[in-house]
């Protein structure tokens, strides 16, 4: 299914492949402290103290986070399909429809907590323990971003499964 509105759903899909190439760097960026903390543990017997809260607090948020938007656009993500290809479209689309109305709304509530816990750590200058005290709020902000890029995916494959329900030719 793919997107045939004009240039807000090209823009928006634009900024999905950024945050797509941020995770991509994330993922990058971890492999490369990784083999950097075994090469020093095992090669030159001095291990590092502080990859575990590195990856854990924003290499891993950012390579998740950002890029179940672009997931979900290319219909790459989980899915368990037991009745749905023994349904007609008109039915099974206005219940995917509603599934994904009802993701937008948890992931809008998501967002709006880590928003929240976003400006707290901001103000209050929030900053992870580590060797070297990094800020707290890139990992709140990274999963407002994500949250709301999928909350908004969410809408858009909405309307498409209520398109798609009641066009002429929808037939299953």
């Amino acid at each position: 299914m793919k997107e045939t509105t004009p240039s807000s759903i090209s823009l928006f899909s634009r900024a999905e492949n950024v945050l797509c190439g941020f995770s991509a760097l994330a993922i990058f960026s971890m492999m490369c402290v990784m083999t950097l903390s075994v090469v020093m543990r095992y090669v030159f017997n001095a291990p590092l103290i502080w990859p575990y809260k590195l990856i854990s607090v924003y290499f891993l948020v950012g390579a998740f986070y950002p890029i179940i938007s672009h997931t979900l656009r290319e219909n790459e993500h989980i899915a368990i399909d037991v009745m749905v290809p023994y349904l007609k479209k008109q039915i099974i689309a206005p219940i995917r429809a509603f599934g994904y109305l009802a993701s937008s709304v948890l992931l809008a509530v998501i967002c709006w907590l880590y928003w929240d816990r976003f400006v707290t750590s901001w103000v209050g200058n929030e900053l992870v323990s580590m060797a070297i005290p990094l800020p707290l709020w890139v990992t709140y902000g990274m999963v407002c971003v994500g949250s709301i890029f999928v909350a908004l995916r969410c809408l858009v494959k909405a309307r498409d499964e209520m398109r798609d329900a009641f066009a002429k030719d929808s037939s299953k």
